[in-house]
Formats: C-alpha cells, sequence, structure tokens
C-alpha cells in the first residue's frame, strides 16, 4: 500500500508538471498565430480592407478569408485575395473555458487587432485548418484602393480628353502628403506646397535605432531590456513603440523597454511639426535560443572510505543555476536516476571497490535543456593485513575408558594423541597443527591459516577420543595497527568400523569433522566487527579433504591445508534524521555485495 501511495504522488506529480508545460505551449503556440494574424490584419488594411465596426474575433477572421469583389480584381494593382487560407477555422471557447485563465483570442475594435487575454468573454482557444473547408465559395468585399487600373479604355488608367482652358494666372494644385516613407536612409528635403509662400522643405525622419536587434537570444538573456535611440536633430521628433500589435506607447528617453520571449516590437519616430514626416515602422521579432542547464556540484565529506574512519560518507548536491528551472537527480553505479531532495549517506562496506556518483540537472521546461552528467568518484582504502597463527589442542572429549596425551596437568599442546595401544599391533591416532605467517590477507579471500597432519591409528575399543577443540591465536597487523585475537574451534574424531571387505580402505578411514555451527567466529578489533570463517583445503594422498571434513586411512599419515577467510561485517551506525537530514541514503541495501 505504501508503494502505490508513492506512485501515486509521483504520477501526480508528473501529471501537474506536463500539465504546465502543455499550457506554456498551448500559450506560446496562441502568441505566434496572434502575431500571424495581425500581420495579416496589417496587410488587409494595406490593400483597402476596413474592419470598422467588427466587434468578435470570428468576424475579423471572416474579413481576412474574404477576396475582393469580383468586379474589381482585374483592376486591383495590389493583393485582392485572402489575407489568411481560407480553410483556417478557430474553436471557441466553452462558458467553463471562459471562467477560468484559460489563454484566448480576443479581438480589440480600439487598435484594430488581435490580442491575448486570460479572462474576461470568451474567446477563441485555437486554430486549425479545416479541410472540409477546402472548396468552400469565398465572401466577397469591397474594398477602397486609392487608384484602380482602367475599366473602359485600352490605356493603363482611365482618362477623358478635354480641351486645355486658358488661364490668366498661375493654376492651383491641390498635393497631399504621404503618410509613410519607408526606408529613407538620409532625410530628403521637399517643397512644402501647403501655404503658397512657405520656402520650408519637409523632411523625412529615420527610424529609431534599438539596442538589441530582432533576433534569437538564449533564455538567459530575458527579460531583454531594450533601448531606443533618436538618431533625427533634437526636438524633430519623438519615439514611439508597440509591443505584439498592441497600443502605441510613447518612449521615454532612458528608459527601458522589458522584452520577454516571442516577442514582436514596432518602433516609429513621429514628426513634432509638419515640418517632419514619420519615419518607417521597423518590425522586429525576438525568439529564444534554449540554454543548457549547469549540472549540480556533487559535495562529499570524504573523497575515499578508510579502514577506520570515513566508513560512512555524506554527499550533497549545490545548484549552480541562478533560476532553478530544473529538478537536481543523482545516481549511484547503474541504479535508476532519483530525485534529490536532500544529503544522503554512503557506506563502506557497500561499495568495497569504490563507487561513482552521477548527477544531473533535469528540466522540464521549453527554454532550457537538461545538463551534462557531473560525476565524483569515492574510492576504498584497503583494508591492508597480515598476521601469524599459533594452535594447540584442548578439552577433549570422549567416554570412560577414554585415553589421550592431555592432563590436568599439561591441558593444551599442539600435539594431540589418542586411543591405547596396549598391544604391539596396536597405534594410537595423533594430530599435528603447524600454524603460518601470512603477509598479503585480503577481505573476502581466503588464506592459509596452517596445516593439519593426522594419523589414523589402530587402538584399543573405546579408549578414543570423539571431540577435541583446537584453540587458534592470530596476531594481526591491520593497516599498521597491531592487534591479537584468539578462536576456537571444535573438531568432531569420527571412528569407523573396519570393514574387511574394503577393497580401497576409504570405508573405514577415520576422519575430522569441523563444527559447521562453529567454523564462523566474529570477533572486535578497535571498534570494528569481523567474521573469521575456518575450512580445509587441499589434502595429500593416503587422505582427502572436503569443507568440513578430512578423511585417512586406516594406519596411514595425511596433511589438510588450514584455510581461513575473513570479513569485514562492521556497520556503520547511521546518525539520526535530525543530525542527517536523510538517514536512510543508500544504506538499505542489505545484500548488495555479500561475499559470503
Amino acid at each position: 500500500m505504501s508503494v502505490l501511495a508513492m506512485v501515486s504522488i509521483l504520477a501526480s506529480a508528473g501529471i501537474f508538471i506536463t500539465s504546465n508545460i502543455n499550457k506554456s505551449v498551448k500559450e506560446q503556440k496562441l502568441k505566434s498565430e496572434v502575431a500571424t494574424l495581425n500581420s495579416a490584419v496589417a496587410s488587409y488594411l494595406g490593400f483597402g480592407g476596413n474592419l470598422d465596426g467588427l466587434k468578435s474575433p470570428e468576424e475579423a477572421l471572416a474579413k481576412l478569408r474574404s477576396v475582393a469583389a469580383s468586379d474589381m480584381i482585374d483592376r486591383i494593382p495590389g493583393l485582392s485575395s485572402s489575407m489568411v487560407d481560407p480553410r483556417i477555422a478557430a474553436v471557441v471557447q466553452t462558458k467553463e473555458q471562459a471562467n477560468s485563465a484559460e489563454p484566448r483570442v480576443v479581438w480589440n475594435p480600439s487598435n484594430q487587432s488581435f490580442e491575448i487575454a486570460t479572462s474576461g468573454t470568451a474567446g477563441i482557444s485555437s486554430f486549425f485548418l479545416n479541410s472540409e473547408d477546402a472548396e468552400i465559395t469565398k465572401s466577397e468585399d469591397n474594398r477602397n484602393f486609392a487608384f484602380l487600373y482602367a475599366q473602359s479604355d485600352g490605356w493603363v488608367w482611365d482618362y477623358t480628353e478635354t480641351s486645355a482652358s486658358v488661364t490668366t494666372g498661375p493654376t492651383p494644385i491641390t498635393t497631399y502628403n504621404p503618410i509613410t516613407i519607408v526606408n529613407n536612409p538620409t532625410p530628403i528635403a521637399a517643397q512644402n506646397t501647403d501655404d503658397e509662400n512657405s520656402n520650408d522643405p519637409i523632411l523625412s525622419l529615420l527610424p529609431p535605432e534599438v539596442s538589441y536587434a530582432g533576433g534569437s537570444y538564449s533564455i538567459c538573456d530575458y527579460d531583454l531590456g531594450v533601448m531606443l535611440f533618436n538618431p533625427n536633430p533634437s526636438g524633430s521628433s519623438d519615439l514611439y513603440y508597440q509591443i505584439n500589435y498592441g497600443r502605441w506607447n510613447r518612449f521615454d528617453s532612458g528608459s527601458v523597454i522589458e522584452i520577454q520571449p516571442e516577442t514582436t516590437l514596432t518602433i516609429q519616430a513621429i514628426g513634432t511639426s509638419s515640418s517632419w514626416l514619420d519615419s518607417s515602422r521597423p518590425i522586429y521579432s525576438y525568439n529564444v535560443t534554449p540554454a543548457n542547464l549547469n549540472a549540480p556540484e556533487i559535495v562529499q565529506s570524504s573523497s575515499r572510505f578508510g579502514v577506520f574512519t570515513n566508513r560512512l560518507i555524506s554527499v550533497t548536491l549545490e545548484n549552480t543555476n541562478s533560476d532553478d528551472p530544473g529538478i537536481m537527480q543523482y545516481r549511484i553505479e547503474d541504479e535508476p536516476w532519483t530525485d534529490y531532495e536532500e544529503m544522503f549517506l554512503l557506506e563502506r562496506l557497500d561499495y568495497e571497490d569504490g563507487v561513482v556518483v552521477e548527477a544531473r540537472t533535469l528540466s522540464h521546461h521549453p527554454y532550457y535543456q537538461t545538463s551534462n552528467i557531473a560525476s565524483s568518484s569515492i574510492s576504498t582504502e584497503p583494508l591492508e593485513l597480515s598476521g601469524a597463527a599459533e594452535g594447540h589442542f584442548h578439552d577433549p572429549e570422549g567416554g570412560r575408558r577414554m585415553r589421550t596425551n592431555l592432563s590436568s596437568k599439561h591441558p593444551t599442546n599442539d600435539h594431540f594423541e589418542w586411543g591405547s595401544a596396549s598391544r604391539s599391533y596396536l597405534s594410537k591416532s595423533t594430530m599435528d597443527f603447524a600454524g603460518l605467517e601470512n603477509d598479503n590477507i585480503h577481505l573476502g579471500n581466503r588464506f592459509l591459516l596452517g596445516d593439519l597432519d593426522y594419523y589414523n591409528g589402530r587402538f584399543s575399543s573405546g579408549t578414543g577420543a570423539d571431540q577435541v577443540n583446537l584453540a587458534i591465536d592470530l596476531a594481526f597487523d591491520i593497516s599498521g595497527a597491531a592487534f591479537t585475537t584468539s578462536f576456537d574451534y571444535e573438531f568432531e574424531l569420527i571412528n569407523t568400523v573396519n570393514d574387511k571387505n574394503d577393497l580401497y580402505g576409504w570405508a573405514s578411514a577415520d576422519y575430522v569433522r569441523l563444527d559447521q555451527s562453529n567454523s564462523s567466529t566474529f570477533f572486535e578489533i578497535d571498534g570494528l566487527t569481523f567474521e573469521l570463517v575456518l575450512e580445509f583445503g587441499e589434502s595429500v594422498s593416503p587422505g582427502f579433504a572436503t569443507f568440513d571434513e578430512f578423511h585417512v586411512k586406516e594406519e596411514s599419515t595425511a596433511s589438510s591445508s588450514l584455510y581461513a577467510t575473513l570479513f569485514d561485517r562492521s556497520k556503520a551506525v547511521i546518525p539520526s534524521s535530525s543530525n542527517t537530514g536523510n538517514s536512510n541514503g543508500k544504506n538499505d541495501k542489505k545484500n548488495k555485495k555479500n561475499k559470503n
């Protein structure tokens, strides 16, 4: 149930993030479509269209889909077709959507442009191409053009021949100033004929200059602080700007226009007197180049697991992104990526060969990209061991007639013999242990502890021993620190009944058995817990050995190696959550690397 609850929470978080991304992408798509439609509006008005009296975006869209009246098409010198694809259709918001903060496209009658709103009346939620309207008859629109090609004549323009009139004085001519002169590199003088007696020239203003021209900028540069500069003579003009074809604003010298991603900026210099013609209207579009996020910085309490220190290492991720638009994640070795919340802990026993920690910043934002992967290695200091072993037998057990060389006066000896050989054809059984020195002991790898020599004698019935203990003293040197400890192992002495029909002698062979429940011993060195596991190894004929048994034929001597394996069982003490923030870390992997 806990797992299902956690999966549900993660799924909900994924839905929330995906929902926000979808909303952002939808709004950016609407902004792009509105910019395109407003360009079509400008073209429509420029080629004789009229949008007065429209109240809804659907009405404006219908105007843009119309064509010029058929009786005028051959006489129009400009565009006469639809200003948008005639298949464009709109999806109008429902009442519930209109009451929400969902973005919608509305029509602004005051400045005759499409705009995006998040409240108010229902608007258009999206646009699409309706293939069923591909063959629809387009509505016609009467457009008012400044001039038309000839209608009744073979000449370019209609004209009527009249007799020249004779005047006694100059003929007055009415002239009109053009609204805009486009792309004039320098002011051009013209004769002002509004007043017959005026000789003042009319100059065309240059458009404003911008501190950031249109183009694609990294998201890290936004919001762009754009400034306008007036290249015209002082007092000749004022500067104005328009954001996304909205209302015009006067630009005050020294101020800054905050430009957000996917924005269109229109600028113009407006003359302050009739001696100056308004400048052209440059349009700049500002787009976004996605930025790569920075990878987190991996901070560790140590770069190496020690033997007696730094057995527990804390790892912290530090965010290197100022805007923090992403999610920091980490992974250890080949494990899945995990969202980082707080410091976590790594333990030496889980990573005896060292470990690599990787981290990244994951992006769910369209303007940012997931970072590269940062990595940091933690090595493990090897546990360097050397030591020497000495052993002696003690405390034999058997029947009341048991005979051994161990007594109250001589309770221990590295030589052990048992059984009674009162007849010349009889012999005692014996065992000898010889400990060895080792200079290169590795954790988890078995090493030669000593040799066990076993003679299987033929002695009187009932005089043998059933078991004996072998005490082993080990002098260790662990990473330069000297320690001495003792271990006690129990050997069972199995005397088999001799079989006259035993051709090979193995059925009659006696053997020594190492008690499995006693073959593993735990001990502590300087607060660290270790385990020493004993086992039989190679043997020579006429004997053979398994993991826990050593067999020797009757009245024969054989030798077997006695091996030991040392394990580090020192589980680190995890600090409480109040001290670490995350007491679990990666320490729940109980059987990650079981060397047993």
